[in-house]
């Protein structure tokens, strides 16, 4: 899979592992993602298995960076339990997009625009199987400069980031 449009070191270190993982597979195994083996992205990764019974998204992993956005630990919460309503809708229909279309989410920009923050970034989403072969988990990493532009009124006009699902082939 060509990632040739990540622009951030961090994101494109994914996108290389989740490739080597694969190998001729069209998605990698959750079993064999390891974070521990990317380890420069700890503070930025994330990690969510869909759970039909809860219709809802558990968080398994997520970097020290990741907590800072939402100030409070995120590991074996919900998703509805992390975010706001609002938010947690948007997050669900998108991790929802990437497992039923088995394919990748990215987006650049005001990655954090839906919390109200305007920090500049860029994300990536990426499917994985589970044990039965079954796609349910999400795994990214959210790259944020920190710097909020200058106009911050026109972004809060603009308000979500540009973003795309690719299908994988």
């Amino acid at each position: 899979m060509d990632f040739g449009y990540l622009k951030e070191p961090p994101l494109q270190r994914l996108g290389a592992y989740w490739n080597e993982l694969r190998g001729a597979e069209r998605i990698p195994a959750r079993a064999a993602f390891d974070p521990l083996q990317i380890p420069e992205l700890l503070p930025t990764i994330w990690l969510y298995r869909y759970q039909p019974a809860e219709d809802d998204w558990l968080c398994h992993v997520a970097g020290d960076r990741i907590c800072q956005t939402t100030g409070q630990p995120m590991q074996k919460r919900y998703v509805r339990e992390i975010f706001p309503a609002d938010v947690a809708r948007v997050i669900n229909q998108r991790f929802g997009r990437i497992i039923r279309e088995e394919a990748i989410f990215y987006s650049f920009g005001s990655v954090y625009a839906l919390q109200g923050r305007y920090t500049q970034g860029e994300r990536v989403g990426l499917p994985l199987l589970d044990d039965a072969g079954v796609v349910s988990w999400v795994v990214g990493v959210t790259y944020s400069s920190g710097s909020v532009p200058k106009d911050v009124a026109s972004l809060e006009d603009q308000n979500e980031p540009t973003k795309s699902f690719f299908p994988i082939p």
